[in-house]
């Protein structure tokens, strides 16, 4: 590897500084320096107070002397010249080439489920707005909350969609297995959730059982979705067993 020394020229930066110091001492009271580097509202300030009443103009004497001595006149900067074989050379244009092929696949895709994508993440946005509103105000059992219900069955229903897309992106930058798992699809679980504190443990199961067929397994808790699919099944058998108990009283 070779060092090339590159000498950064800053002197325009030193005469700016100079000429910034010396209109600051010598007319610095009525803010001329200010004016020079475009603070227009405070060069009025200190033209209506004589330099903030001379304090602001001794203040910034001083730190323009100690900025107008302390900068370096020049910078050294290393910038390492990699001397590569011709084998080197073919494997960087083709990881060049490999990484422009990608980034093409990838805004190709995009366009092609834009459509898609702007829809879900408009229901992503509304759906947490007015969970957040019925929650905090008229709770689970309110004609709020089942509008909240409506808008994430909208947005499952582009669950099929939305998957395709996240598989080919997952395909075209993930090596990995694992990191070409799907991630969490947040309707699934905020359904399954307002399910649950509904007691409408079926209908939740059955949320589950949508997500899990189509392979979105994460829900944002470490169970995943078929811990709380489980949970959900328990639920439901202990409601089952009491209201078959109350029957038979």
């Amino acid at each position: 590897m070779m060092i090339l020394i590159v000498w950064v020229e800053s002197s325009e930066n030193m005469r700016n500084n100079m000429t910034e110091f010396l209109l600051c001492l010598f007319l610095g009271f009525l803010g001329v320096h200010k004016f020079y580097r475009g603070e227009n509202k405070m060069g009025v300030i200190y033209a209506l107070t004589l330099g903030l009443f001379g304090l602001g103009w001794i203040i910034d004497i001083i730190i323009l002397f100690i900025k107008l001595f302390t900068s370096k006149p020049e910078e050294e900067i290393d910038i390492p010249i990699i001397t590569s074989t011709d084998s080197e050379k073919d494997k960087s244009y083709n990881d060049f080439k490999f990484n422009q092929d990608k980034f093409k696949r990838r805004d190709a895709l995009l366009k092609e489920y834009k459509p898609y994508l702007d829809k879900h993440e408009r229901l992503v946005d509304e759906i947490n707005e007015k969970y957040s509103i019925a929650y905090n105000l008229t709770g689970y059992h309110s004609p709020e909350m089942e509008y909240v219900i409506d808008l994430c069955y909208q947005d499952i229903e582009l669950a099929p969609m939305i998957k395709e897309f996240q598989i080919e992106m997952n395909r075209i930058f993930h090596e990995n297995e694992e990191d070409r798992k799907l991630p969490q699809y947040q309707s699934f679980s905020r359904l399954a959730i307002i399910y649950e504190k509904q007691g409408n443990f079926e209908k939740g199961i059955e949320i589950c059982n949508i997500a899990l067929r189509l392979g979105y397994t994460r829900d944002g808790t470490q169970g995943g979705m078929r811990g709380r699919m489980a949970r959900l099944i328990r639920k439901n058998n202990n409601q089952v067993e009491k209201i078959e108990i109350k029957q038979e009283r």
